[in-house]
């Protein structure tokens, strides 16, 4: 099994409802931007345990 640690990305807030996250191995690489809503249904099911299976 291969663990990917994935970090928000430390970018200003542009106030447009978008998560800047970026692999934490290369923190001056690309950066994804997620909605609001589905970054913290994500993280939501990390901690409920939604993806211990994946």
């Amino acid at each position: 099994m291969r663990l990917v640690l994935v970090r928000r990305a430390e970018i200003p807030d542009a106030g447009d409802g978008l998560v800047p996250v970026r692999d934490s191995k290369a923190p001056s690489g690309p950066v994804l931007s997620l909605p609001a809503d589905a970054f913290t249904a994500f993280v939501s099911g990390v901690k409920g345990g939604s993806f211990d299976t994946v």
